[in-house]
């Protein structure tokens, strides 16, 4: 009922307005007056969803990038030296020194404040282990508020996890049920000014193809976020196990009987033993011991106990010291 040049002009004020959509049992449609309930106006906004979603994903890791760079040890950068296929020697000497420079001011702080009652006090004294666990909140929080985000905008239930459109997208043209989400027929009402006051309302129905596609993304999306917060509070629990005394005591009672020059040492007395063990494991402390398990995750076995050895022998002479001095 239109002319040619109407076709390109109903498609951008369309797009542009957005459009709702009626069920296909609808026999009339809704007066213009009416407000309309299941408006769909997220198509024009898919990309840039998709992109800020993508840099709130990325954002946690560079903030604790730049945290930990700020401390003064940058793990990312220790990784990538130890990632590396040609691994020198002055490369790990390099970084056993770093580690113990860092280890020996923290040891030297908890000394002077050998007890702490309050977060601030935590955080002065194990910076890079809050830095950790605040970046790991960023993370759920992150994919919590990007569902409720996807929840809110286009209009999902809460209480659906998607499996009823997951089982929607693999069923033929006769069993598929229309999804108010993601229609692929929706209606739009445009006014068409002609001379003088004779401004006219048509409503037009629009065909869109791109929601076989939004259907699928923001599908996987949902699913993925709500995957990755039950795993980002599993891996929150199991550090929080890892970083236990308990588990570091007997970590490092590992890694020192596997260093060679520890169980050389055959006439130290099994006391003095336990007791070099228990204030290694002081002097480690929560940081060092982070630090360790990030790098033992991302390089070998060799490698950590070579680092640890090395600590563990700036820990002997420092101790040796300092009971001479007492002496």
């Amino acid at each position: 009922q239109f002319k040619e040049i109407h076709f390109e002009y109903i498609n951008s004020i369309c797009w542009l307005k957005g459009t709702y959509y009626l069920p296909t049992d609808e026999i009339t449609i809704p007066d213009r007056s009416k407000p309309r309930i299941n408006r769909i106006s997220y198509y024009q906004w898919t990309p840039l969803i998709l992109c800020g979603m993508a840099v709130f994903f990325v954002l946690p890791h560079h903030i604790w990038r730049a945290l930990s760079h700020r401390n003064g040890l940058d793990i990312g950068n220790l990784n990538k030296l130890l990632n590396n296929d040609h691994i020198d020697e002055s490369k790990i000497e390099k970084i056993k020194k770093l580690i113990r420079a860092k280890l020996d001011l923290r040891y030297q702080l908890r000394k002077q404040r050998c007890t702490y009652r309050s977060v601030s006090m935590f955080f002065w004294l194990h910076p890079l282990t809050y830095f950790y666990f605040t970046t790991k909140l960023l993370y759920v929080a992150n994919t919590l508020l990007q569902l409720m985000f996807l929840n809110a905008f286009l209009s999902l239930h809460r209480d659906d996890l998607g499996l009823k459109t997951l089982v929607n997208i693999f069923q033929d043209g006769e069993n598929r049920f229309e999804s108010p989400q993601f229609p692929r027929v929706t209606m739009c009402d445009f006014m068409i000014r002609e001379l003088g006051s004779n401004n006219h309302w048509y409503p037009s129905q629009c065909n869109l193809p791109i929601n076989l596609y939004n259907e699928a993304i923001f599908l996987g999306i949902r699913l993925w976020l709500i995957a990755l917060t039950i795993l980002n509070m599993f891996w929150i629990v199991l550090w929080l196990v890892s970083l236990s005394f308990y588990n570091r005591k007997n970590s490092m009672k590992k890694y020192l009987q596997l260093y060679q020059n520890y169980e050389s040492k055959t006439s130290m007395r099994q006391s003095k033993r336990i007791e070099l063990e228990k204030g290694f494991i002081e002097y480690i402390n929560l940081d060092g011991f982070l630090v360790l398990r990030l790098i033992g995750h991302n390089t070998d076995e060799f490698v950590l106990i070579e680092i640890i050895g090395y600590l563990y022998q700036n820990y002997l002479g420092n101790s040796d010291h300092s009971e001479q001095s007492n002496v």
